[in-house]
């Protein structure tokens, strides 16, 4: 399913829930396990962890790429938030 597209959608509806942020973590995570341990371990990290900006680069650009649509809206297309 596709979203409504950002362009047509407010920056303040682009939300998701907490509840909806921890279900997308869970599924980067379960996508490549092998990537999301590597992601955590890599660079000179004090303590294991992903970043916000790895999260983005690792999976939000590839799953959204060339649909026009924020992992929010793909979640909440029908009401963005």
């Amino acid at each position: 399913e596709t979203g409504p597209g950002n362009s047509n959608v407010p920056p303040e509806e682009w939300g998701m829930t907490l509840q909806q942020w921890a279900a997308f973590i869970t599924c980067c995570q379960m996508a490549c396990p092998r990537t999301w341990s590597n992601l955590k371990s890599s660079g000179a990290k004090s303590e294991p962890h992903v970043s916000l900006g790895e999260l983005c680069d690792t999976y939000v650009k590839p799953w959204t790429r060339n649909l026009g649509n924020s992992i929010a809206l793909l979640l909440n297309g029908k009401k963005p938030l």
